[in-house]
């Protein structure tokens, strides 16, 4: 009874902050019994006090009398965190963690401890095992799930959050976040109006004219620029000048000015000599004399550069890019290896690498998938419009990237009734989720029973289409994993899957920045096992579906466009027009490097053009290979 009042006199004056009289209770308490409570006790004031060898021996004596206790657990990895001892804490965390079950307190208090260790799968672990619904442990889940790249996850608790407290400005930009992650521009577009409504400011208005840019409404762009320009001179710092400038020269060469892009461009490398943008506009767009400025400066820049990030990265690009138009192709391939080996390394430290393993699985379960129903479908011909009401038809032009989807796009969209939503996210944000999670055995009723409300959430997370519009075409590369899914959904619609010649096509992906979702694309091995993959694919989708589904080669499109592009239009039930051929001269926003390159006539200078690089794609060729034996 002694100990007891002694140790409550302890935890009384430890409360009240008088902590050396707190430690000789705590002291006086344990020269009697070593009582627990005691023990804890004092190593909690150890740890308030930073002496944290101490701590961490009491913490460790406490946890020998009671080893899941939650509480001792929690300040015992809290004084292993502050003591910088990070892995021995990821350690015991892995420990208790399953322990902490459904008490609400606890799972928050954990699962942010987990959170600030970095350890967020098993933030996700602890969270997922709660049965609270409560917002502190839903966000954190969230967040959990945006540190690992997973997105759509993050997009539904971030959702829900965001119906319960619509107007929490940080919930809005975590969520706009996450939809300009996933590419879902045009959803991610009207939460940041409400956001920059919510709350004012330069910083909000400068992100949301650079999204409007991402997601292609340039004419917003422009307009929020126009009010920026108001400001510019009183209530901008140097960082916003800055990021104003750049969206400045994103517009410019959108709109293929290319005097002004130039000319802003310069601008930028005289305020930031690292902005890969600028480097890039004047490559894409300026002459040899640029050029010369390009191999001059560039090198320079490179070295002294921060390693590792977007900028980096992106002008070892334009420097390689820069070597092959003067056909030195060794100098050219190590600058592309580069910057390939720096997202390799930062893909592997956010253990986000690719894994053949788990695309075979992947691309192996979409074939499994019961799609029979579809085959017999009467409705495989493209039909007209008949109501205001109708959603137009849809065409989807998928393959890998860098196959020619884009020139198929603009070829299509000659003809007045169809109008592109370019490469729209929609279909992965419909389907992804839904074939990763659903047993395999329930998808395809459920895609019957769903199939009008599946197409109708796509069509809505589309932007504004022209009103005379009755066909649309979505030239998203990597909905060829989703074909089976869409036929299932827009029994109308028609599939154009494209195919290149493989070492062109990965030559291709390993000259441009992807960004992480495509984590194969900086690895020559990995290119070839997606390549082999998704053709594999794409030959089940064509072997299924010969009434919908039209496999076309670039190569045969490059060298015959007019007989290609004609047998693409009757398949589509589309007239074909001559002058359709004539695309290049339209001045339309050029979003991607694709679309750079078809402001020129469709023309063969690229077909065959990995014989610059033959020995450099050894390693590509020799797994390739293999694959197909």
């Amino acid at each position: 009874m002694i100990t007891v009042n002694t140790i409550r006199k302890a935890e009384q004056a430890h409360q009240q902050g008088q902590l050396a009289e707190a430690e000789s209770l705590y002291r006086q308490a344990l020269s009697n019994e070593q009582h627990i409570d005691a023990i804890y006790g004092l190593a909690t004031l150890k740890m308030q006090l930073k002496e944290y060898a101490i701590a961490t021996q009491l913490f460790e004596q406490a946890l020998s009398i009671e080893p899941q206790a939650l509480d001792i657990n929690f300040n015992y990895l809290l004084c292993l965190k502050q003591s910088n001892q990070v892995d021995q804490a990821k350690e015991r965390l892995r420990e208790i963690s399953r322990h902490v079950g459904n008490n609400s307190q606890m799972v928050s208090a954990f699962a942010n401890l987990a959170f600030e260790l970095g350890d967020y799968q098993k933030v996700i672990n602890i969270t997922s095992v709660s049965q609270q619904n409560q917002d502190n442990v839903n966000f954190i889940a969230a967040r959990a799930h945006m540190a690992l790249n997973q997105w759509p996850d993050a997009i539904q608790y971030l959702v829900k959050l965001s119906e319960r407290h619509p107007t929490n400005t940080e919930l809005l930009n975590l969520l706009a976040q996450c939809y300009g992650h996933t590419l879902n521009f045009n959803l991610a577009m009207p939460i940041f109006e409400q956001l920059t409504a919510l709350a004012p400011s330069l910083e909000n208005t400068l992100r949301y004219a650079d999204l409007c840019i991402l997601g292609q409404d340039k004419a917003k762009a422009e307009l929020l620029v126009a009010q920026l320009e108001n400001h510019a001179n009183t209530e901008f710092s140097a960082q916003a000048s800055l990021q104003l400038l750049s969206i400045k020269t994103k517009l410019a060469r959108l709109n293929h000015d290319k005097a002004q892009a130039i000319g802003l461009a310069e601008q930028l490398l005289a305020r930031e000599p690292s902005s890969s943008l600028a480097w890039q506009v004047l490559f894409e767009l300026g002459n040899d004399s640029a050029h010369k400025q390009v191999l001059k400066q560039l090198p320079t820049v490179v070295e002294t550069s921060e390693q590792h990030s977007f900028d980096y990265r992106q002008n070892l690009y334009t420097l390689a890019k820069v070597y092959e138009k003067s056909d030195q192709y060794q100098r050219a391939f190590e600058y592309f290896t580069r910057a390939n080996q720096s997202q390799y390394l930062q893909l592997a430290n956010q253990n986000s690498a690719f894994s053949y393993q788990t695309l075979k699985a992947e691309i192996n379960r979409l074939t499994e998938i019961d799609y029979a129903h579809l085959a017999e479908t009467e409705q495989s011909k493209t039909p007209a419009i008949n109501s205001a009401t109708d959603h137009p038809t849809n065409i989807f032009v998928v393959g890998m990237p860098r196959s020619g989807t884009t020139l198929v796009n603009r070829l299509l969209c000659q003809t007045t009734n169809v109008a592109s939503v370019n490469e729209s996210n929609g279909i992965a944000s419909v389907y992804e989720h839904l074939l990763a999670q659903m047993a395999t055995a329930d998808i395809p009723a459920y895609l019957a029973k769903n199939a009008k409300a599946l197409a109708e959430k796509y069509h809505d997370a589309l932007p504004a289409l022209p009103a005379h519009t009755e066909i649309i075409v979505d030239k998203m590369p990597h909905n060829f994993r989703y074909v089976g899914a869409i036929l299932a959904s827009f029994p109308s619609a028609k599939i154009i899957q494209m195919r290149r010649n493989p070492e062109d096509l990965a030559l291709s992906i390993f000259s441009q920045q992807f960004n992480d979702y495509h984590n194969y694309a900086c690895d020559q091995r990995a290119i070839a096992q997606t390549i082999f993959e998704a053709n594999k694919l794409m030959d089940v989708w064509a072997k299924r579906y010969p009434e919908q589904v039209y496999d076309l080669s670039y190569e045969d499109l490059v060298n015959n466009p007019e007989s290609e592009a004609k047998a693409i239009f009757d398949f589509l039930s589309l007239r074909w027009q001559p002058s359709y051929l004539e695309f290049y001269q339209q001045a339309v926003p050029s979003f991607t490097f694709s679309e750079v390159q078809v402001r020129k006539p469709i023309n063969q200078s690229k077909i065959g053009f990995a014989k610059h690089y033959h020995d450099q794609l050894s390693e590509f060729r020799a797994t390739y290979n293999k694959l197909l034996k």
